[in-house]
């Protein structure tokens, strides 16, 4: 039994506009912890830490997009991350070491950025 040409070509444009609509939807939301602004504002952001401070290692922070159509994650969403985690640990400042960009296909998450920094208790 012959199969009707338009019953072919309506899978497919379905598809198609459903891809279309997609790009459409909104913004995915990060499911980040919150932290009290004025947390985040007490932690420095430090060039060249001063001699005396302490070292309390360094943080990793990754954050990602889960649909490919949305830019990548803001870099002031992976600062907040390590000052909230140098906060965490007793820290009153950081030192940005660098941020990378990348693109990642596992487990739905795009658009990766990693940034790294070293964590600090500075006196006074």
């Amino acid at each position: 039994m012959a199969v009707p040409r338009a019953a072919l070509l309506g899978p497919s444009l379905l598809g198609m506009a459903l891809l279309s609509l997609a790009g459409c939807s909104e913004p995915s939301v990060s499911r980040l912890e919150t932290v009290p602004a004025d947390t985040l504002m007490s932690i420095s952001v430090v060039i060249d830490p001063p001699a005396d401070a302490r070292s309390l290692g360094t943080v990793a922070v990754t954050r990602c997009r889960d649909d490919l159509a949305e830019n990548p994650p803001a870099e002031v969403s992976i600062l907040n991350g390590m000052k909230a985690e140098a906060a965490r640990q007793g820290g009153n400042a950081i030192r940005v070491i660098g941020y990378r960009m990348g693109l990642t296909v596992k487990e739905g998450c795009y658009h990766t950025m990693t940034g790294r920094a070293e964590m600090y208790r500075l006196r006074g």
